[in-house]
């Protein structure tokens, strides 16, 4: 590959007829800036390719990163809703454990209402079979005490 500094210091023999030296040394000039032109805007584009490969591959891990980052807090996500299911049909399964223990308590207490009332009713039923029968006594001793008119046979 020939360079700028190549085109600046070569030397062409001297012939009859030939070119005029200042037109070629000048235009020579013009071809070694225009190859230093492109050599520079060459090393810069060399450069910003360099920048840009560097940018492409933060830009990569970056992804990679969310990537990562979404796939976690889709894990995560579905963690939190299976845990909060699991939660909830505890929570469900608890309460409707609590609900059968109290309406058996308010079973129990009805039933055991029921049967102080029977009791206080037998009690009630006993007391009254008492007082009536006690009120025959004393009707059957009055009316034992009653003279009895009654005719007895002569004989």
């Amino acid at each position: 590959m020939i360079s700028s500094e190549d085109v600046r210091h070569v030397t062409f023999d001297k012939a009859f007829q030939g070119y005029r030296r200042e037109d070629v040394d000048d235009y020579l000039k013009q071809v070694a800036q225009a190859m230093d032109d492109l050599a520079a805007q060459n090393d810069d584009l060399q450069k910003k390719l360099v920048m840009l490969a560097q940018r492409i591959e933060k830009y990569r891990t970056m992804e990679n990163s969310l990537s990562t980052s979404m796939i976690n807090a889709q894990r995560m996500g579905d963690s939190i809703i299976r845990e909060s299911k699991q939660k909830a049909a505890e929570i469900i399964r608890s309460a409707n454990i609590k609900a059968e223990d109290r309406e058996q308590r308010a079973r129990d207490d009805v039933d055991a209402g029921q049967r102080q009332e029977i009791v206080t009713l037998k009690g009630e039923a006993d007391s009254f079979k008492r007082s009536l029968i006690e009120m025959y006594r004393k009707h059957i001793n009055l009316i034992n005490k009653l003279p009895d008119y009654t005719r007895r046979p002569r004989g």
